[in-house]
């Protein structure tokens, strides 16, 4: 990687709150199931993203939407910086997330969600690994 760039992972996520979150889970699950389902796929996430930037010295941004900085400070720690996700829809918000990431001086820059329960650091060290020589890379999804 050139001298000048820092990588930067970006998670994506909601504060688990009741009625809030999961919503189309709420039939099944009830609010509070679908918030509890919403904090253990975040927790899984931040479990995996936390060992990959302990290899990579890779800083950590979580873009959220519901609760509070304090309240996700509270829940996922200090060690991440912390931004709202925003308006608009889902490419707005990423749109939005890369350009700030690059203004900032981060590049290559990942995204990922908080639901993706199949991730590892091995797809995000080959998200890293691909960005190397490519504009776009794109994770694996069924």
């Amino acid at each position: 990687m050139p001298d000048g760039f820092l990588e930067r992972l970006i998670v994506f996520t909601r504060y688990p709150e009741p009625g809030t979150t999961k919503t189309r889970m709420i039939p099944k699950l009830g609010a509070e199931g679908a918030a509890e389902l919403q904090r253990q796929m975040t927790e899984h996430v931040i479990s995996t993203v936390r060992q990959l930037a302990d290899r990579r010295q890779l800083p950590i941004e979580v873009r959220f939407d519901g609760g509070s900085k304090k309240l996700m400070q509270q829940w996922l720690g200090h060690d991440f910086s912390y931004r709202l996700q925003g308006e608009g829809d889902i490419g707005r918000r990423m749109q939005r997330a890369f350009a700030e990431g690059f203004q900032d001086g981060y590049e290559p820059i990942v995204i990922i969600g908080s639901d993706i329960p199949g991730i590892t650091t091995d797809i995000l060290q080959r998200a890293f690994d691909g960005l190397q020589n490519k504009d776009l890379v794109l994770g694996p999804a069924k």
